[in-house]
């Protein structure tokens, strides 16, 4: 019986040899955590279905025929997975939960977790172990010739038992709460897919590529001399003023926190607080001091993940050791390129930079491309970063998750931000007088705000009073919430500055790329050596943690948590003996379906009018408590990720899943009493977005964007096309549906290349805002 035949050589790896393997991979990924013999198990039944003379023959005639390879593969993982069940699926309820969990590991090694029970009260993980599904797969064809030639049933038996001791001790820690245990449990199900998952893929590159060598133990880094490093580093900063030395303060509030055991931990530090290097400089003290395995900086925004880990790989010397994983990487070279997709594909790296989406898939999306990452979260340091920017939907489970990750796996997580949420967390505050540093940094980089919302202005008036404050200011920076007016306004100011100063526009109607050019010239303009007059016209991407800086910030109204993150663009550095912080209402802005933005708003103008008096008050940390606790309380029924369609929630499906669990009872199917775990994984998975993907991207003629589209055109294999698809996504825009439509329905799109990627026209992608529906109204903007 075999498992592969590689492509190259048409050698064999038998599948006995392949399931041994994988087993003693995911052994060593779950060692860790106390679920070695677990991931043993798992790993060593996952490929069970494969011994069948039905799958031997489609994996020879595969291997002679690559060019026409049969459509359907014969289905292989419910074999082991019905095994599994068969076996031992009896006795206590400890010990059928033990047996489940294997089984739908091994069930969803290709796949992902499936659905135990669905909303109409039946079991699609189920519907393959009753005796005539099992049949159709030949299943007692299977489980014989795997008995014989792979690993006997004494050897699985006593297995299996050193596994339910490891589930006892794992279900120790699990909470009292009956959802929480729920939904713990099934995050255990997909760590032990995660290891299955990595050791199977690891298992099969490996033999691919002609590589016999077992999975080196990577040597561990030397922590010790990276502290050093950066204790050099910041040693070598200049203390030039009163911000600086608040700075250092809070860094080494840090470092004495590092000290202390695993857990959960808040950072609340002003906007430029030196939050990086701080929590560097925590984790690799943290690490030393708990032998942990690595540090995740989680971050909400590329351009801002871009820009930290550019800052520790030079405060560690450029150190080798750091990886990034956004959408945003490119490699010239295709070695690089392929060493950098094993690594992001395993998170096997000592520093890792990554966004909350990549994060967060990890732990909840269906595919395994993301589930597989999972296991590298182990003992580690996880920093999230501007975490006030967590989608109000994705709450719940990221507290959830949180709470899973620090109890079994022995994580410690620190929740950085100016503005911090009111999470169900029992976080320890790593700065110990909170109020004290936010009113001390107030002291020396002042800002004053002047609440100017009551009435209610239109685009033109904007664009006056953007002048008037150019005039007085020097350079301002103005952020809104929709990208209509912040392209309406910034055109009637261009218009009105013309000569007098340099203005710009950032939205996401323009790519990655373009938007990162922009931010370099507005730095370049605005730095302290320079501050020539600049305005700034933005949506809210600029907020969050972009370190530019201007003596005059214009804030259309919104949620306190986003007039305080633009207020951290204001006067950053010290510049000026005060900076002005403006609040504005535009007429124009339309959020009827910015539902969420406009209740933050009107939260907020409830808290403007009682502190009319004490305006500056807004950003203190007692005054956003009271602000967070109130916008939980507004938003309670949206954080546990509602599904519409289901009539649930998210962190209902992944737990108890009462409203699947009622009916099955409802129908009477009797498929509730046949499982322990009830959750719908596999609906969750496929519903869990972090941000809404209701978009398509357009790759757009920006710079390099131009020979992207051009070279797709060429002539070019599927290899190189896949390759100028990642290069293109720096270079691409999202766009609405509507957006989308109206803009096929101007002939602005054209098809480029084999797999489906489209592009704009050069007429409609302006150089100064991006994408437009109009390329006449473009002209305007160069009268």
């Amino acid at each position: 019986m075999i498992a592969h035949i590689r492509k190259s050589d048409k050698a064999e790896q038998r599948l006995g040899a392949h399931c041994r393997a994988a087993s003693e991979f995911a052994r060593r990924s779950l060692q860790p955590i106390g679920l070695g013999a677990t991931g043993a198990l798992a790993g060593l039944l996952h490929d069970m279905g494969k011994a069948t003379a039905a799958f031997q023959a489609y994996l020879r005639e595969s291997a002679a025929h690559p060019d026409r390879k049969p459509a359907d593969s014969p289905a292989h993982a419910p074999i082991g997975a019905a095994f599994a069940c068969e076996q031992w699926f009896n006795g206590d309820e400890g010990r059928k939960r033990t047996a489940q969990i294997v089984s739908m590991a091994v069930f969803g090694h290709h796949a992902g977790l499936p659905d135990c029970l669905d909303i109409h009260g039946k079991s699609p993980y189920l519907l393959h172990f009753d005796p005539a599904g099992r049949e159709k797969l030949h299943y007692s064809e299977a489980v014989d010739n795997y008995l014989r030639e792979v690993a006997g049933s004494d050897e699985l038996n006593l297995l299996f038992e050193r596994v339910c001791g490891e589930m006892r001790a794992a279900e120790e820690k699990l909470d009292s709460d009956a959802g929480e245990r729920a939904f713990q449990l099934g995050m255990l199900a997909r760590t032990v897919l995660s290891a299955v998952v990595d050791a199977d893929r690891w298992d099969s590159a490996r033999f691919e590529r002609g590589d016999d060598s077992a999975e080196p133990d990577a040597p561990l880094p030397d922590w010790s001399a990276l502290l050093k490093k950066l204790e050099a580093h910041l040693g070598s900063l200049p203390r030039r003023n009163a911000i600086d030395d608040l700075r250092a303060d809070i860094s080494m509030q840090c470092l004495r926190c590092g000290r202390l055991s695993p857990g959960i931990f808040a950072l609340t530090v002003p906007t430029g607080g030196g939050k990086t290097f701080s929590t560097l400089r925590f984790s690799l003290e943290h690490i030393l001091s708990n032998e942990m395995r690595r540090v995740f900086y989680v971050i909400p925004f590329n351009t801002i993940l871009d820009q930290n880990a550019d800052d520790i790989r030079e405060a560690l010397d450029q150190y080798d050791g750091i990886l990034e994983h956004h959408s945003g990487v490119v490699w010239d070279d295709e070695e690089d390129e392929s060493e950098y997709r094993r690594l992001t594909e395993r998170w096997d790296m000592d520093i890792v930079f990554t966004s909350m989406v990549q994060f967060l898939n990890a732990l909840f999306r269906k595919e395994n491309t993301d589930a597989r990452r999972m296991r590298a979260l182990m003992h580690s340091v996880l920093i999230f970063d501007e975490v006030q920017a967590l989608p109000k939907k994705c709450t719940g489970l990221f507290e959830k998750a949180i709470r899973f990750l620090v109890r079994f796996y022995g994580c410690t997580v620190v929740l950085c931000t100016a503005t911090q949420p009111r999470f169900e967390l029992p976080a320890v505050e790593m700065i110990g007088d909170v109020p004290r540093l936010f009113s001390d940094m107030h002291r020396v980089r002042r800002i004053h705000y002047v609440d100017r919302s009551r009435a209610a202005i239109s685009n033109a008036e904007a664009a006056e009073k953007i002048v008037e404050l150019m005039d007085r200011h020097g350079s301002v920076l103005l952020v809104v919430n929709t990208k209509p007016v912040a392209r309406a306004v910034y055109s009637l100011a261009k218009k009105a500055l013309a000569g007098k100063a340099a203005t710009f526009h950032l939205s996401t109607n323009m790519c990655a790329a373009h938007r990162l050019d922009i931010l370099a010239e507005v730095k370049a303009r605005t730095g302290s050596g320079s501050r020539k007059p600049t305005l700034l016209i933005s949506t809210q991407l600029i907020e969050a943690g972009i370190n530019v800086s201007f003596p005059a910030v214009v804030r259309s109204l919104a949620g306190l948590s986003s007039i305080n993150q633009a207020a951290g663009r204001c006067n950053r550095n010290a510049e000026d003996e005060l900076g002005t912080v403006y609040l504005w209402k535009l007429s124009e802005e339309k959020l009827t379906s910015l539902a969420e933005i406009l209740a933050e708003r009107e939260l907020a103008d409830a808290y403007l009018r009682h502190f009319e008096d004490q305006i500056d008050r807004i950003g203190d940390p007692d005054v956003l408590a009271l602000y967070f606790g109130d916008e939980r309380r507004e938003f309670s029924g949206a954080l546990s990720y509602p599904h519409i369609d289901w009539n649930t929630n998210l962190c209902e499906m992944l737990s108890e899943n009462g409203k699947c669990k009622g009916a099955a009872e409802e129908a009477h199917t009797g498929m509730s009493q046949k499982l322990c775990l009830k959750q719908s994984f596999r609906k969750a998975g496929e519903t869990f977005e972090v941000i809404d993907q209701k978009t398509r991207p357009v790759v757009v003629p920006y710079g390099e964007g131009k020979e992207i589209i051009a070279a797709l055109f060429g002539a070019h294999d599927m290899k190189e096309e896949i390759r100028l698809m990642r290069r293109a996504q720096r270079f691409s825009v999202n766009v609405y549906e509507h957006e989308y439509r109206a803009l096929e329905d101007r002939h602005a799109l054209y098809p480029v290349g084999e797999t489906g990627i489209v592009a704009l026209r050069e007429e409609f992608y302006s150089a100064e805002i991006g994408l437009v529906l109009d390329p006449a109204g473009m002209e305007l903007l160069n009268i």
